[in-house]
């Protein structure tokens, strides 16, 4: 296994790895994936035997993008890298996959930006990925409502 820069012949099988996830992930289409693809300053995915098997995107405040909580980092921060979405393969849990893509991201992005930021959600709560962030450095910084207020996340923050 190895990260590497996602490409358009991944897109099929990232799609889904991601509709398998959803609600923990937001639905996308592959129109989304091929314009983030394109955009983001992140779009890295961990292949085994050819095929991706967990991807991470992550993206800086010039991005065109309108999530709810990338834009409340924006209005906050002046500089970061937001995490926007982690998922790995069913098949491919427990065995350090989803820690070594952060590793990687906070070793080879650095440069990019000191402050790596996401959301994880409360309510409903996801004790898991709490606990996950927690143990790599995150710290909240704050909390929203999203989704029309039926989601409550916690704005999470780690300096490098």
């Amino acid at each position: 296994m190895y990260i590497r820069r996602a490409e358009q012949n991944d897109l099929d099988e990232i799609l889904a790895i991601n509709d398998r996830f959803v609600p923990k992930v937001s639905k996308v289409d592959k129109l989304w994936l091929q314009k983030y693809l394109a955009e983001a300053t992140v779009f890295d995915i961990v292949e085994s035997e050819g095929k991706p098997v967990a991807y991470i995107i992550a993206m800086t405040p010039d991005a065109d993008y309108q999530s709810e909580n990338f834009l409340w980092f924006k209005k906050r921060y002046a500089d970061f890298l937001y995490i926007d979405r982690v998922a790995v393969k069913l098949g491919f849990h427990s065995i350090g996959i989803g820690k070594s893509l952060y590793n990687y991201l906070f070793n080879t992005y650095k440069d990019v930006s000191q402050k790596i930021t996401c959301e994880v959600n409360i309510d409903p709560p996801n004790p898991q990925s709490l606990g996950f962030h927690s143990a790599l450095g995150f710290k909240e910084v704050g909390q929203q409502d999203t989704k029309g207020n039926t989601i409550r996340v916690a704005m999470l923050l780690k300096e490098l």
